[in-house]
């Protein structure tokens, strides 16, 4: 959760601004299609897994065969 405003800040375009950007923005950073949102975190949830993403989408894939869970991931939410 958090709270989001929107900008039309030239500057801080400018600052984000990257070339393959103009893939989808065209008119560069004056294109008036560009809006910056700045998100501001009240709180999240994180999940990780202990032994990779290879192991994790075995795991998965043996999970949805045999119709069990065989998670064994770390995960919490955080208060920022």
């Amino acid at each position: 959760q958090g709270r989001a405003t929107i900008s039309k800040d030239k500057e801080k375009i400018k600052e984000l601004w990257e070339p393959v950007i103009k893939t989808w923005f065209t008119g560069g950073v004056d294109d008036p299609r560009i809006t910056v949102i700045k998100v501001v975190p009240e709180s999240g949830y994180y999940w990780d897994n202990k032994h990779g993403n290879v192991v994790a989408g075995i795991k998965m894939l043996i999970g949805a065969t045999v119709g069990k869970t065989l998670d064994d991931s770390i995960e919490g939410t955080i208060k920022v």
